[in-house]
């Protein structure tokens, strides 16, 4: 669900959590004049940044209303690949529609998932019966996000 607080919880995670060696990505909303216009992608280990889609500033992909930027998803991508080895905990901002687009990206959630490594991601909508069966999963609310990050910060703990 959009605005529910997915990369919030993420984000809070990562703060809740600064002695562990955290790896993967964060994709947070573009805003211009309170409208979403595109997307950013963060490294976590990385701290490297760059733009995913965006409505205004093309690339040879068009995803629906977006230029995708899957070039730069890959640098990314990359980078946390060659940080999940040394990683103590996996966490990935979304599993969604355009980072499935990346074959980069495709193969660093191969590697996570068979890393043995807790891991968080957010799922969009239309894979959430895919990977739900992989481990323990929230359908994350306005109403539960308090819950749901007590219950993930006390499973990370014990890691």
């Amino acid at each position: 669900m959009p605005s529910v607080g997915k990369t919030t919880l993420v984000k809070k995670l990562i703060t809740s959590f600064p002695n562990k060696k955290i790896v993967g990505i964060i994709t947070e909303q573009i805003l211009e004049q309170g409208r979403r216009v595109g997307f950013v992608v963060l490294g976590i280990s990385s701290n490297k940044k760059s733009i995913l889609a965006h409505k205004k500033k093309k690339s040879s992909i068009r995803f629906g209303s977006y230029w995708l930027h899957l070039r730069n998803l890959d640098f990314i991508v990359s980078h946390e690949l060659k940080n999940l080895t040394n990683s103590e905990l996996i966490l990935i901002d979304e599993i969604g529609k355009m980072e499935m687009q990346s074959h980069t990206f495709k193969f660093f959630l191969e590697k996570a998932l068979s890393s043995g490594k807790p891991l968080v991601a957010t799922v969009h909508r239309d894979y959430f019966n895919l990977y739900k069966k992989l481990g323990k999963a929230y359908w994350l609310t306005r109403e539960n996000f308090e819950k749901v990050y007590e219950e993930i910060s006390k499973l990370f703990s014990s890691f």
